[in-house]
């Protein structure tokens, strides 16, 4: 199996920032909160008090919560962004050792910027191999104030060039005062605070795993919007379905697989493929009855087939796909209450007829448009016309100028990482 993304993974949906980093404790022995469900328990490295001034650490912290790092300092006296700003000798860093073919470090700065629209920031120096400075750059991440010693924010990995690997980090404070450093320099007195004091903590990054997506409200949705189609799959999955996932990986090309439940079971090692891939899942329901009625019998559909992807594969879908194209404002409302969104589709070369590659493509080029969503199947009957066609769609869609994304990429539902 080819592991590559097809695209890199959304942002998880996550609580207000502030709300959740105000309740992330950085003190061993704190509670923790319902803001770090998302991520295992984080380890928050305590340094002895070692000075009374502002800038001596106490506390430093450095975790992984889906695509993104949170990271959180804690300093021994209240902290004011003034003590930040540049060019009065005071810095507040995270060093950051990355590994990789060609290993290198990056500094995370917090910012003091009393005129610009929030009092702190983040500012990223990137060295180079002899420790001169490659780029500088402030990054969008707001720096959030749980308290007046400490701050914290969550920094997409990407923004970090943090890799999936075994990366190493140390935080780092530095101040002057001629008071209590030794003077290295007439005037110049810098103190350093190190966590650790020696060496450095590990961070292991590893490849965010998606466990939903998110969900916006009871609707139908048959389009999209942008330049953009997304490909979807229904009926399966099937046996034929691991050979549609080896032409998606081969074409770096999304595509989101409308599955039915009782076909599910003894899939699971499919379905994470799809995940791994960047492909998305959809409940169509556990035996692909018409559900257009709504009522019990429909929501027990639904249920059902939510609870079996998600026991096969630790994911669990936002998307819904009427079979048939049954649907009703009952049905719509059945899937809502299970956090589900109605999906249909407005570009069908009708497949499941088997009407031969020729006839599919050309529907399926006739009918695109910008934020078309193309119906068709990988289960449900023989798929092998609709495999056949697949590069050829990909590879004309794309020269059309399209971009391939999933449905939820396309209705703007991000997911949900781990």
């Amino acid at each position: 199996m080819n592991g590559r993304r097809h695209r890199p993974a959304a942002r998880a949906l996550l609580a207000s920032a502030a709300a959740g980093l105000a309740a992330v404790a950085l003190l061993p022995g704190a509670a923790t909160s319902a803001a770090t469900a998302r991520t295992p328990a984080p380890r928050a490295h305590a340094d002895p008090a070692e000075g009374t001034s502002r800038l001596d650490l106490a506390a430093a912290q450095l975790t992984q919560a889906g695509d993104e790092v949170h990271l959180a300092l804690r300093t021994v006296r209240p902290l004011p962004p003034v003590a930040l700003t540049p060019g009065n000798g005071r810095s507040l860093c995270l060093v950051l050792m990355l590994a990789g073919p060609a290993p290198r470090t990056e500094r995370l700065c917090v910012v003091g910027d009393l005129r610009g629209p929030q009092p702190l920031h983040l500012r990223l120096t990137r060295l180079t191999a002899a420790g001169g400075v490659a780029s500088i750059a402030d990054l969008p991440s707001r720096v959030a104030r749980p308290d007046a010693r400490t701050v914290a924010a969550d920094v997409p990995l990407a923004k970090l060039h943090l890799g999936p690997g075994r990366h190493t980090w140390q935080a780092v404070s530095h101040w002057q005062d001629t008071r209590t450093c030794r003077p290295q320099a007439p005037d110049v007195s810098p103190c350093v605070d190190l966590v650790p004091d020696a060496g450095t903590f590990p961070l292991r990054v590893a490849p965010p795993v998606p466990v939903g997506c998110a969900y916006t409200g009871a609707r139908e949705v048959r389009r999209g919007t942008g330049n953009r189609i997304a490909l979807t799959f229904d009926d399966g999955p099937a046996a034929i379905t691991s050979r549609f996932l080896d032409v998606l990986e081969r074409e770096h090309a999304p595509a989101t697989f409308f599955v039915v439940g009782r076909n599910v079971a003894g899939r699971g090692a499919l379905l994470r493929r799809m995940l791994a891939d960047g492909d998305m899942i959809g409940n169509h329901s556990f035996t692909h009855a018409n559900l257009a009625a709504g009522g019990g019998a429909a929501a027990d559909e639904l249920r059902r087939t939510q609870d079996a992807i998600r026991r096969e594969s630790g994911f669990t879908p936002c998307l819904f796909r009427p079979p048939y194209g049954g649907t009703s404002p009952a049905l719509v409302a059945a899937a809502g209450a299970q956090h589900l969104t109605s999906v249909l589709w407005d570009d069908d070369p009708q497949d499941w007829r088997t009407p031969g590659v020729a006839a599919i493509t050309d529907t399926i080029f006739r009918e695109a448009h910008p934020g078309a969503i193309v119906i068709s199947h990988d289960g449900g009957g023989p798929r092998g016309q609709t495999l056949a066609a697949l590069p050829g769609v990909i590879h004309e869609l794309r020269r059309r100028g399209y971009r391939l994304v999933t449905v939820n990429e396309l209705l703007g539902l991000p997911l949900v990482l781990r």
